[in-house]
């Protein structure tokens, strides 16, 4: 069992390209409720309950102290062989669209 983090945020940046990075701004950042992820599928749950959803277009941020595959869509079911490896205390970043949710689980 590990204990996820999640932050979301939009982001500024650009590369030479013009194409853009994930450097989020510090007064978008919104701290998620932390989950512990488990050996079964569980969508990140938003702070007052019920299923977290994107807001908007932007960039989550997942910590972890443990190893999990996330997966990110409109009914996400995240599974150990597919999805992200995110392993302990590497941090993360993804795009994730506005309505998408998060789902994560143990590997």
């Amino acid at each position: 069992m590990a204990t996820v983090r999640v932050f979301f945020g939009q982001c500024d940046g650009l590369t030479e390209t013009g194409a853009s990075v994930a450097v989020f701004r510090l007064g978008s950042v919104e701290r998620l409720a932390n989950l512990s992820s488990s050996g079964t599928s569980a969508v990140l749950q938003a702070v007052g309950g019920g299923d977290w959803t994107a807001p908007q277009d932007g960039f989550v941020q997942i910590v972890t102290d443990g190893d999990v595959s996330a997966v990110s869509g409109d009914a996400p079911t995240a599974t150990a062989t597919t999805g992200a490896l995110i392993t302990s205390g590497n941090p993360e970043h993804f795009n994730v669209l506005a309505g998408e949710k998060i789902a994560v689980i143990d590997v």
